[in-house]
């Protein structure tokens, strides 16, 4: 089992929905994967889902603090429930600041630190936008998968081909592409890529965000559902298929990438 990264290269449109659609719709029915809100900016899962303000990430940073070898079960400390696609979800959210991203992931990425890495399941992390300084690089270096959302137009594709070596260098070639709704089918985005010399591999377009929202579904929404699950087979494929490699200190600056 392992870690997924869910990021964005250029803006956060679409991150939070894709980290919801990949934990709705898992594969492994019997392990659902928890949903960890590691936005610096801040999240929005307590507000939409209209949760208290804690537990959240503080208090799993916390947890993990008061323990010599933090394992997974600190997770536990800041999770609440949510119902996500008629799945009973786990989440630790962020607050809408995001102050206590930063140092909780310090404490959860630290050396030693398994907190991250849960034999027995997996982890969804929404990492919000991936800029130069942002404290989550750790996560994308860890991951056995980063999802990269990007918009399916050729500005998109252009802010994802400005950032490939970036990405390609910190995540060390285990990620995958996920497009918005857009102008190009996952096909076409390829070739478009692959064009321009980059290799990227995409996963497939995310699926419609209302039906992985707080409302109720009904028949019509779990229909819609149908490009959820193949996103998620996909990226969990793609996981398992790469040895997960352990926690990293994030460099600093691009000089000083690995």
């Amino acid at each position: 089992m392992g870690l997924i990264a869910v990021a964005s290269m250029a803006g956060a449109q679409g991150v939070t929905t894709t980290a919801l659609g990949l934990v709705a719709c898992w594969p492994d029915s019997e392990v659902v994967p928890v949903l960890l809100e590691c936005d610096p900016s801040g999240g929005d899962l307590a507000a939409r889902w209209n949760l208290e303000a804690r537990p959240g990430l503080a208090e799993t940073g916390q947890a993990a603090a008061a323990t010599d070898q933090p394992g997974p079960a600190v997770l536990t400390a800041g999770a609440q429930r949510i119902a996500v696609a008629g799945r009973d979800v786990a989440v630790v959210c962020a607050s809408l600041g995001g102050a206590e991203v930063a140092p909780a992931l310090a404490v959860l990425t630290a050396p030693g630190s398994k907190a991250l890495h849960d034999a027995d399941g997996w982890i969804v992390a929404d990492l919000g936008r991936l800029d130069e300084h942002s404290p989550t690089w750790p996560l994308v270096a860890a991951a056995d998968c980063t999802v990269l959302v990007a918009r399916s137009h050729l500005e998109g594709l252009a802010h994802l081909r400005a950032r490939f070596e970036t990405l390609v260098c910190r995540a060390r070639g285990r990620f995958a592409v996920a497009l918005t709704p857009g102008a190009y089918r996952p096909d076409q985005a390829s070739d478009l890529l692959r064009a321009a010399g980059l290799a990227a591999p995409v996963a497939g377009p995310v699926g419609p965000s209302r039906p992985i929202g707080p409302d109720p579904i009904g028949w019509r929404g779990r229909r819609a559902l149908g490009a959820w699950h193949g996103l998620a087979a996909a990226v969990r494929n793609r996981a398992i298929a790469q040895p997960p490699l352990s926690i990293e200190a994030a460099p600093t600056s691009t000089e000083d990438r690995p």
